[in-house]
């Protein structure tokens, strides 16, 4: 009997980690796009998985798993945003409950995109890297990205635009070549 239970854990496992691995990047990107702070868009995230998991027998699935999975996320979300209301630039409740199924029409096109920046993230150099992480991540000034990278002030919005524009070019190279690859 236990051996059973068991091939039926995994299995379910499976089918968990199998759905999860292709809602992932579009369930993290509607958390982080509804809070601006990493660590609460961190946080959101794991209890957002940590209630699939225990959740994972409730859901139907003959029915779309990012759009569950998004509306999990939508509740952990505004549970963050209630606690928090500390931060001005938060996003309203309304756009809060707007946004899942923004994201759900729009998990096609964004998968492709995401794996296009990571690729291009990759030929970054050092430098470039290290200015968009203190920018995007940290949330860092320019005057502070300035003092860690020993350049002036005013030059890191012209290496911030640069480095855009060539992740630009660069993801739109990719994206042309998968167009091509596929028709």
């Amino acid at each position: 009997m236990s051996e059973q239970h068991d091939k039926q854990f995994s299995k379910k496992m499976s089918k968990l980690a199998l759905l999860w691995g292709k809602a992932q990047p579009t369930v993290t990107a509607y958390i982080r796009s509804s809070l601006r702070d990493h660590h609460d868009s961190e946080d959101v995230t794991q209890a957002t998985v940590q209630y699939i998991v225990e959740h994972f027998d409730e859901f139907d699935l003959s029915t779309n798993f990012v759009a569950w999975a998004i509306g999990i996320a939508r509740y952990r979300v505004l549970e963050c945003i209630r606690q928090r209301q500390r931060s001005a630039r938060v996003l309203s409740e309304e756009v809060i409950r707007m946004l899942p199924d923004a994201f759900v029409a729009i998990e096609d096109k964004v998968l492709p995109q995401q794996d296009a920046l990571e690729q291009c993230m990759g030929k970054l150099n050092d430098r470039s890297k290290d200015a968009l992480y203190r920018k995007y991540y940290e949330g860092a000034r320019h005057h502070e990205i300035a003092n860690s990278l020993d350049i002036a002030p005013n030059s890191v919005t012209v290496l911030l635009r640069r480095i855009r524009e060539t992740l630009a070019k660069c993801i739109e190279s990719r994206m042309s070549a998968d167009r091509g690859a596929r028709g």
